[in-house]
């Protein structure tokens, strides 16, 4: 990307890029999303990467001009994938573990995120209210709502019941948490956030 100056095809060569990453992890039998997630971290971090600041520079500006495209396709992405989980799902099967699955959700929102965020964000470089903040609003689904679906989708791909059993109760469960945590965060993101700034 460095040596060749395509100005007006920057998200074509970035799109390509990254799908050409995926196809290569396809290929060599690995994780084909960890391969294309390194991809991305080597963009994202290519200061550390190329030393010659010329070509730094010119990688920083090429990344720029598709920042905007990228946040539309992330949007696009999420929607697409909630509405394959939500054509996935079986509703009946919420009526078995809808109490125990707001349970979960309620430990994971209130216990286990904002236990993964201390781990995450050092309270250094945080004060406690930023920290409680980011931990209560932070992303809430995406990527968990992508791979609960796994195992349902394995589970029908090699006709495995067992699999299929599992698979419908983790991802109905990691719905019940989505819906929960998305409701919840924006009903309390305003008042949360004025009563964070009060001294």
């Amino acid at each position: 990307m460095s040596y060749i100056e395509l100005v007006n095809f920057t998200i074509v060569m970035v799109m390509t890029l990254g799908l050409a990453a995926f196809i290569l992890g396809e290929k060599v039998q690995t994780s084909d999303y960890l391969v294309a997630t390194v991809t991305g971290i080597i963009f994202g971090n290519h200061e550390l990467i190329f030393k010659n600041k010329e070509r730094n520079a010119a990688f920083k500006g090429f990344l720029n001009k598709e920042l905007s495209f990228n946040e539309s396709l992330s949007d696009m992405a999420g929607i697409f994938i909630f509405i394959l989980i939500g054509a996935s799902i079986d509703l009946s099967i919420f009526g078995d573990i809808l109490v125990k699955g707001i349970i979960l959700a309620l430990i994971i929102i209130f216990i286990a995120r904002p236990i993964a965020v201390l781990g995450i964000l050092p309270l250094r470089r945080w004060s406690f209210k930023e920290y409680l903040f980011i931990s209560l609003e932070g992303p809430r689904g995406v990527v968990p709502s992508a791979l609960a679906s796994l195992p349902l989708t394995l589970g029908l791909m090699y006709k495995q019941q067992s699999l299929i059993d599992a698979g419908e109760i983790i991802l109905a469960t990691t719905i019940i948490t989505i819906l929960i945590s998305v409701f919840a965060g924006t009903l309390w993101e305003n008042p949360l956030s004025k009563m964070l700034q009060k001294k």
